[in-house]
């Protein structure tokens, strides 16, 4: 469920949660942009979008951000904003800000958005690059063993 982010300050801080209404970029007023900004987004801000279609962490704008079940999330632009209402199956990260390979292995680490890897049509993101080429060397264990740990936190 995407949802486009259109928050009052007074609800985020009474109810802890954003409205409901969607809107566009466009829509938003200058306060809601900047009440947009305080919203910790996920992945450390930089856009899942890029990650696919750039091939490149890239950091996100909050006057490009979209909540989802997830969490919030920065776009680059307005473009990258509306391929991933389009498609956001297209740029899941399924473990958001863990390393697979330290939850794979019991650990919960977090990760390093700059250091990831593309693999199946999902996005991976890991807090070295160590991590990352163990992950590449058996992602399909890696993966099961990170979804089994995970499961137990979530």
């Amino acid at each position: 469920m995407i949802r486009r982010l259109a928050l009052t300050l007074s609800l985020a801080l009474t109810l802890g949660a954003c409205a409901t209404t969607p809107s566009t970029s466009a829509e938003l007023t200058h306060e809601e942009r900047i009440e947009a900004a305080l919203v910790k987004p996920q992945v450390g801000g930089y856009c899942p979008v890029a990650y696919v279609d750039a091939n490149s962490p890239v950091k996100g704008r909050p006057e490009h951000a979209v909540t989802t079940q997830d969490g919030v999330f920065w776009f680059v632009n307005a473009d990258a904003e509306a391929a991933y209402i389009k498609n956001s199956g297209r740029y899941q990260i399924p473990f958001l800000n863990y390393d697979p390979v330290a939850l794979a292995s019991g650990e919960v680490r977090y990760a390093d958005p700059t250091v990831y890897a593309v693999y199946s049509g999902k996005i991976y993101l890991f807090a070295d690059v160590a991590s990352r080429d163990a992950f590449i060397s058996d992602a399909e264990n890696t993966i099961i063993g990170a979804h089994t740990f995970f499961a137990t936190f979530e």
